[in-house]
């Protein structure tokens, strides 16, 4: 489905509007940061691989980018756009094959929005629906996800294959021994609060097995999030419209949006991960599949006390409008899970679900003194971040 070009217009001005009140961006830093993850990624997928084999990779995947066209607005990255339109196309190919029936992909797009959810706005004028990601949310994900596999304890076993420990006290103590990734975690934090990037943070690179896992927790992470739309779509949710000003484009009208219901997002919550799960069946086993979006649900919820901290210098200040709170979605999920698989695979999935979520409470303890003294120095989350 193409967008019109009243549609492109509007998403225009909506961009334009925006970038009045964010830092100005360097382009070329963010080019940076977006070849460096590439990077990453390619070596998780080809490790040890020969120059020739790595630039032939690199060239299919530029075809295929190519192949979803252009962004809907031009302010639009086309990195993130290429990421939002790659992790739907693996999406619906994954879940058809699995038998399952996907609805018509929605108009998908990527800005500032300022929040982790997803959002949908109406076209004025029009009955066309865009739906809009956050447009750092998977760099995001995929760093959040580095600092949580970084101090996960792991062995390597004769056979090549790998064991992952979820002993408390084993991740604690590497923790411990590796204060640097609680300060990168803050950092990486803070650079996404205060300038809207998460890659303005130092960077590093992961060995092979804790990346290998990076990987696979975020893949799981975005195919909830894009399964969560479309979970609204096939369930035929139509949800209200209200006036989002802060928005405020070329329009004379402010901005709708279409907002659901917290019970609609909690049906779409189960639905998404029903479409996941499909989509990853037999690429991993349930613990593994279902990891990356309880992880999603720990990183937004402490992504909204780390706003109300640096905004406030105190945590709960919080409030939920259309979304269930973060904790009560993932607790949810893992009700739903433990009743959707045998008893053994969704207790493994619950296991390794609380230790990832105890070390993003760990990680949260070191982040928490530096959002306080950053506070206590000025330093404010941008203004597109909602409390």
């Amino acid at each position: 489905m193409a967008a019109s070009a009243q549609a492109k217009r509007f998403l225009d001005g909506v961009y334009e509007n925006l970038l009045r009140f964010l830092p100005a961006r360097d382009v070329e830093q963010e080019a940076r940061d977006t070849a460096r993850t590439a990077a990453e990624v390619i070596a998780t997928h080809l490790p040890g691989q020969s120059a020739e084999a790595v630039a032939s990779f690199e060239q299919r995947l530029a075809d295929l980018y190519r192949s979803f066209g252009e962004p809907i607005s031009k302010y639009e990255s086309r990195y993130d756009f290429n990421m939002v339109m790659h992790v739907a196309t693996l999406l619906e190919e994954r879940t058809r094959q699995a038998g399952w029936p996907v609805p018509d992909r929605p108009l998908l797009a990527t800005m500032p929005t300022g929040q982790i959810n997803a959002m949908t706005l109406v076209v004025p004028g029009t009955d066309e629906h865009l739906v809009l990601f956050e447009d750092q949310l998977f760099l995001f994900a995929h760093l959040a996800a580095k600092a949580v596999t970084e101090v996960l304890p792991f062995d390597q076993n004769e056979d090549g294959s790998v064991g992952f420990s979820l002993d408390e006290g084993q991740i604690a103590a590497k923790i411990a021994q590796r204060p640097e990734v609680a300060n990168r975690f803050a950092e990486m934090i803070i650079g996404y609060l205060a300038k809207g990037r998460p890659g303005a943070a130092p960077q590093w690179v992961q060995e092979r097995i804790p990346a290998t896992l990076t990987s696979i927790l975020v893949d799981s992470a975005e195919m909830f999030v894009l399964g969560h739309e479309y979970a609204h779509i096939s369930l035929g949710h139509l949800g209200e419209r209200r006036p989002v000003s802060r928005f405020n484009g070329t329009e004379a009208a402010d901005p709708e949006e279409i907002r659901y219901s917290q019970a609609q997002e909690i049906m779409a919550d189960i639905r998404g991960l029903e479409l996941m799960m499909r989509a990853q069946f037999g690429r991993y086993d349930v613990a593994l599949s279902y990891g990356g979006a309880d992880l999603y649900f720990s990183m937004s919820d402490l992504l909204d006390r780390a706003v109300s901290l640096l905004r406030h210098g105190e945590e709960g200040r919080t409030t939920y409008t259309t979304h269930p709170p973060p904790a009560a979605r993932r607790e949810v999920l893992r009700q739903v899970l433990t009743k959707s698989v045998p008893d053994d695979q969704g207790q493994s999935a619950l296991q390794m679900a609380g230790q990832i979520q105890s070390i993003v409470e760990m990680l949260w303890n070191g982040v928490r003194g530096s959002l306080l003294n950053a506070h206590r120095k000025g330093a404010r989350p941008l203004a597109l971040w909602k409390d």
